[in-house]
């Protein structure tokens, strides 16, 4: 993990929970529901059976493997085998780039893939919300009053064009 920028998570933390009843409920979703890791590497080599990979570092992910690998001993110490066949059952997904040790700017191009991949702006409580289907009726109700009323649900959005606004 030397070139991720987090750390492992705790077991008490709310998104190790949230990965570990993913896991338990609905592994076959865990691909869905979980960003999945990325890796930086100098070369690979890829068949059907697996990927060998040289030179390289999991640049974000480093809490999805951490939480995989303690789930998996957490249910080997417990001896459950059906804990462990929902973990098998889980995909993840991997991107892998290849940064050319021999370009001349290779060191600045994967600093760039390490903090680009780990900066995305966050989500707000209230971005999530947003596309909840009451959140959106409500908007829609309002806008259909008389007169309009506009209510943003979410960050960066325009009001309508073409209708005039008071302020409040």
């Amino acid at each position: 993990y030397g070139g991720n920028l987090r750390e492992s998570l705790s077991k008490k933390s709310k998104t190790y929970r949230a990965m570990s009843e993913t896991i338990e409920r609905e592994p076959n979703l865990f691909l869905f529901y979980n960003n999945g890791i990325t890796i930086l590497c100098e070369d690979f080599d890829a068949s059907k059976e697996r990927i060998q990979l040289r030179k390289f570092s999991i640049i974000n992910g480093a809490q999805t493997t951490s939480t995989l690998g303690s789930y998996l001993r957490e249910q080997e110490a417990n001896r459950d085998d059906e804990a462990i066949a929902k973990l098998r059952s889980v995909h993840v997904l991997t991107k892998i780039y290849k940064i050319d040790p021999t370009l001349p700017n290779h060191e600045s191009i994967s600093k760039r893939i390490k903090i680009f991949n780990n900066t995305q702006t966050p989500l707000s409580s209230r971005d999530m919300v947003s596309i909840q289907p009451e959140q959106i009726r409500l908007q829609h109700r309002l806008m259909d009053s008389d007169p309009p009323i506009f209510m943003n649900i979410k960050k960066g959005e325009k009001e309508p064009s073409g209708l005039q606004f008071l302020p409040h």
